[in-house]
């Protein structure tokens, strides 16, 4: 399993989240990333017993972080 950081390398690098003008597609870019953590498997519903409230919005806040740096510093992923 990748970290978020990881994950957030890999997608943002992806072709396919990219739109025809070549900006990113965020929608897309949280969904590979909540996929790569395997956050996935406790995000399926509210009603899930293994859902959090605070990881959902610990996950949403490390992924803001990371995008903010990016919009400041686009890079390309590396060993991902």
């Amino acid at each position: 399993m990748m970290t978020l950081e990881q994950a957030f390398a890999k997608a943002v690098n992806s072709k396919a989240n990219r739109l025809e003008d070549g900006t990113l597609n965020w929608n897309y870019v949280d969904a590979d990333c909540v996929m790569d953590t395997g956050f996935a498997s406790s995000y399926q519903s509210k009603e899930s017993d293994d859902f959090s409230m605070s990881d959902c919005d610990t996950y949403y806040d490390q992924f803001d972080v990371l995008v903010t740096q990016f919009e400041s510093a686009p890079f390309e992923a590396t060993g991902v």
